[in-house]
């Protein structure tokens, strides 16, 4: 996969360059060293943004120009993934098991294989975002075909549950997302970070509301963030 330059990462934060560098060293960028030069993972770069909601052009996540089909929406991924809700367990393996499966995943998906990737992934790092959200996922995207489009589910535990959250709230909702292409789950991806980090979808999240009230709350998001919307550079929360 595409490695982004220090450069790319400006410019999708719309930040100066030295910024980029300041975040890697103080805040954690997750970010490599290849023949002295810096790069940055895509997946990676929008889990630390969503985690320190931090604003960014969705556009410029995927690429330098807005080629190509149109994007997927977050209403129309979770019209295929749904909510499910009361998913029991005191532990993270526990949680993970019983969530699996009642996941909606495509014919012949191996249930147990998807299990010990997200347990695999969680082994080196909580996917807590913070608010009680978590978005389990393996280290590389969930990449399964079968459906032709994402998938995102909402999950609601049935016990608020400990995650190694950075805020140290325990966790209550967690975000699962398959897509047909690695491609594909960026850009899903890169709208949840920003959606995220709206307060009213995090109320909604908090009190529980119904499937259709965060279908409508991701709808509005999704017309608020096509890739031509206003961004702010923003310091880390």
């Amino acid at each position: 996969m595409q490695q982004l330059t220090v450069r790319d990462v400006a410019a999708i934060f719309r930040v100066p360059e030295s910024h980029v560098y300041k975040w890697a060293h103080d805040e954690d960028l997750p970010s490599r060293q290849v023949g002295g030069r810096t790069y940055f993972d895509r997946t990676e770069l929008l889990e630390w943004a969503g985690l320190h909601r931090i604003p960014f052009d969705v556009g410029l996540v995927n690429g330098k120009n807005n080629e190509g089909p149109p994007e997927e929406t977050l209403a129309g991924a979770l019209a295929t993934g749904g909510l499910i809700q009361g998913v029991e367990g005191s532990t993270k393996a526990e949680v993970f098991a019983a969530l699996v499966r009642r996941l909606n995943l495509p014919d012949g998906a191996d249930r147990g294989a998807v299990e010990e990737l997200l347990m695999a992934r969680e082994s080196v790092g909580s996917t807590a975002v913070g608010d009680g959200i978590a978005i389990p996922h393996p280290r590389q995207p969930l990449v399964l075909g079968g459906f032709g489009c994402p998938s995102l589910t909402i999950c609601q535990l049935a016990a608020p549950l400990a995650f190694d959250a950075p805020d140290g709230l325990p966790v209550q909702t967690l975000f699962v997302l398959i897509s047909p292409t690695i491609r594909s789950h960026l850009r899903v991806l890169a709208r949840l970070s920003r959606a995220l980090q709206e307060p009213s979808l995090r109320q909604a999240l908090k009190r529980r509301a119904p499937l259709e009230q965060l279908a409508e709350e991701l709808r509005r998001v999704d017309e608020s963030s096509s890739p031509t919307s206003a961004v702010t550079a923003g310091e880390p929360a």
